[in-house]
Parts: C-alpha cells; sequence; structure tokens
C-alpha cells in the first residue's frame, strides 16, 4: 500500500470528527490490516458487530483495507501505516509552529488544520515534545483569545495609545464576555482532558503527556476553573495508568502532585488508605511504595494543621486535637495569672477591643 501521508491523516481527521467520543487506542499489527471487519473483531472482542452504521455500536473499517478500524469508543491504527503519517504530520507541527511564532496567531481554518496534525502525531508519538509545546501555544490563543510573542508586544503598544475613555469602554465589554468567555474556556479544556486519556490509553508512561496535564491543570486554575471540582476524575485516571503500566513513577508523581494541590484532608486520608492496602498487591512496585509514603506523610502534616489552612475544604466547626490542647494550655497559663494578680492583691480590668487594660490597686 502507498498510500501518502496526507491521505492517510485526511483519513484519520475525519474519523476523529465523526466519533468524537472516541477513549481508547491501540495499534493493529501488519498482517491484520489487510483483512476486514471480520478480523478486526479480534482486536475489539467477539461481541462486536462488523459494518454497523454510525448510530450503532458497530465495528468501522476505514476505506483502504482497515487502515484504521474502529468503534464509537475505541480506535486501533494499522502498524504500518505509522511511520508515514508520523512523517507527515511532524512536518507539519513544525509548519504550524514556525507561523505562529512568526505572525502570532492562526485563524480558524489554520487551527483545525494544526489541530488535525497535532492530534495524529501525538498519538503516535506522546514523547513529542515540539507537539506539546505547540498545542499549549494554541490553547493560548484559543483560551486568552490573544497571539502569541509578536501579538503580545503589538497589544501592549496599542494599549499606550489608547484613551482612557476607550480603555473604559474595554473594561465593560470585558465584564460582560467574561461569563461567556470562562464556558469556552471550560469546553477547551474538557477537550483537552479527554485527548490526554485518550493519549493516555496508549502511552501510559509518557514523561511528556504528564506534564502537559500538570500544565493544563494549572492554566485552567489561573482561568477561573476550580481543580477539587474533577479531583476523583483526574485520581481514577492517574490510578489506571498505574494498573496498566507496572511502576509508572510519572503516573504516581502526578497523582501526589495534584492529591497535595487540591485534595482535601478526607481525601489524603482515602488515598493514604488505599494506597496502603495496594501496594501489599504489588509489593514490588517502588513507585506505588514511594507514593505511599509521601502521602501518609503529607497526611500526617494536614492533621497538625488548623481547618482554616484548607482552602478546599468547606469550613468545619468542630477544632482539631492540636487546637483543642493548644486553647486548654492558654486558658491555663491565664487563670494562672489571674491568680498571681490576686495573690499581690492586683486586678485586671480591660475593655474588649483595646489593647491595653487599666491596672487598678485594691
Amino acid at each position: 500500500m502507498g498510500l501518502k501521508g496526507t491521505t492517510l491523516l485526511g483519513e484519520l481527521s475525519e474519523i476523529f470528527e465523526r466519533f468524537p467520543s472516541l477513549d481508547e487506542l491501540g495499534l493493529i499489527p501488519a498482517e491484520l490490516a489487510e483483512d476486514t471487519a471480520e478480523r478486526a473483531k479480534e482486536v475489539f472482542g467477539s461481541g462486536s458487530n462488523s459494518g454497523g452504521s454510525e448510530e450503532g455500536g458497530g465495528i468501522y473499517v476505514s476505506k483502504s483495507k482497515a487502515l484504521f478500524v474502529h468503534d464509537d469508543k475505541r480506535l486501533a491504527v494499522a502498524a504500518w501505516c505509522v511511520p508515514p503519517l508520523y512523517i507527515t504530520t511532524s512536518t507539519e507541527v513544525k509548519q504550524w509552529r514556525k507561523k505562529i511564532e512568526k505572525n502570532g496567531m492562526l485563524d480558524e481554518k489554520e487551527q483545525v488544520s494544526a489541530e488535525n496534525a497535532l492530534r495524529a502525531l501525538l498519538c503516535i508519538n506522546a514523547e513529542n515534545y515540539t507537539g506539546w509545546n505547540t498545542r499549549k501555544m494554541m490553547i493560548e490563543m484559543r483560551v486568552e483569545k490573544k497571539g502569541w510573542k509578536k501579538s503580545k508586544k503589538e497589544e501592549k503598544m496599542r494599549k499606550r495609545e489608547k484613551d482612557k475613555k476607550e480603555e473604559i469602554q474595554e473594561s465593560v465589554q470585558k465584564n460582560e464576555r467574561k461569563e461567556e468567555d470562562r464556558t469556552k474556556a471550560e469546553q477547551v479544556l474538557n477537550k483537552e482532558r479527554h485527548f490526554l486519556n485518550l493519549v493516555l490509553t496508549k502511552h501510559p508512561k509518557s514523561g511528556e503527556t504528564w506534564s502537559h496535564r500538570k500544565w493544563m491543570m494549572l492554566f485552567a486554575v489561573r482561568n477561573g476553573w476550580k481543580g477539587y471540582e474533577s479531583v476523583e476524575s483526574e485520581l481514577a485516571t492517574a490510578t489506571r495508568c498505574t494498573e496498566v503500566y507496572a511502576k509508572n513513577y510519572f503516573a504516581w508523581s502526578y497523582k501526589y502532585w495534584f492529591l497535595s494541590r487540591f485534595g482535601t484532608n478526607r481525601e489524603v486520608e482515602d488515598e493514604s488508605n488505599a494506597s496502603r492496602d495496594w501496594i501489599r498487591l504489588h509489593i514490588s512496585d517502588h513507585a506505588g511504595c514511594h507514593f505511599h509514603q509521601k502521602v501518609a506523610e503529607l497526611h500526617l502534616a494536614l492533621s497538625l494543621l488548623p481547618p482554616s489552612f484548607f482552602k478546599c475544604e468547606e469550613k468545619r466547626n468542630v477544632k482539631t486535637e492540636v487546637e483543642k490542647e493548644k486553647t486548654r494550655d492558654e486558658t491555663g497559663k491565664e487563670e494562672e495569672r489571674e491568680i498571681e494578680k490576686e495573690e499581690r492583691g492586683e486586678s485586671w480590668r480591660g475593655e474588649r477591643g483595646d489593647g491595653e487594660g487599666r491596672r487598678e490597686e485594691k
């Protein structure tokens, strides 16, 4: 099969457009690519139906003899077509990156083309840091609605030239669009999370993928997203990757980072207990043991802090044992001072809110 990489990229982009809910990625051996949907059942299981419609849950075979085999949720790519597809996508990504650095912006049509090339490239090679960095630039363009480097400098120059009236009008319009922009930003970031989950099904130990996921979370927080709203889903994703690939240091590290930054005291305690049970079944997984050690230390440290310290937790009325002990000590010291003053024949009278009181002798 002498298909060009551009043809493969176009067909793969069409699949992603028709089936945006794909959440699992895999490869088909070269000998299987020559067969039809009957052989594709071996990849997806005997329960699938060949030749299903778009609305159904059947197996779909690409136009060129099963180069891409998929159902509504899972996608398999023929192994032999990976090299030409990778060469084409890597070349296109470099060209799009140069254009972004030169012009600062891409129009809507160019963004779609760049998105297709980046998606295919990172599904094949998740360690391509040029692809992830270019994807970061595109996310910033879509969410913050401004260009990169050159356009930012031009924007600063324009701001200096504007009158105060124009700045006031812009601020009013900006506040009106704030809620709409936040909704669009959430859509972009949720789409990015879905794509990262797809990549991790094939590359669960990709350090660049986990690094990009961490950047995405921090970027989302800067744009008004509350990280603790998706703690369970993020922890579940990291846990699944640790099960798929043993001794997955990157997944464990990300899990601890996210938990220590967005998790509550109760969630930290639950993870400490769960990881203790987990390492009993995976005694040789040193990354999991290290995670349990760090989470146990974090839980111990958090248990010694007052409830007001936790930004992600709801306000609690019950004081911790440390606070109670501290209150008892302070109360005992105040009582001792009062007893000493009474023995000296002195009393201390002060008004609430004043820093000083008035001493009277009896």
